[in-house]
């Protein structure tokens, strides 16, 4: 069970499952990967979108930039990758 602070919500369509990740998007804090084998987490963006990209791949779109232009970054993470997070400690 995810608990969200600050009263943000969770972004329409903002959730992304596959092996070895849980990708969510919140609105007003940005975008967030975790391992389901660690439950480490990482933020990401600060404004974007996840979008699940069959059972291995998770693309996490950012800000368009600049405000000119269309393009629009996108990081694309394995499960694996994101499955292997760890704490800092």
């Amino acid at each position: 069970m995810l608990r969200l602070r600050g009263g943000n919500t969770f972004a329409a369509g903002g959730l992304a499952v596959g092996a070895g990740y849980l990708g969510w998007t919140v609105n007003g804090d940005g975008s967030y990967l975790a391992s389901t084998t660690t439950l480490a987490a990482a933020g990401i963006t600060s404004f974007g979108s996840v979008t699940g990209m069959g059972a291995d791949y998770v693309a996490v779109g950012g800000e368009p930039v600049p405000k000119s232009s269309q393009l629009r970054p996108y990081h694309l993470f394995s499960g694996s990758t994101v499955n292997g997070l760890t704490c800092a400690r």
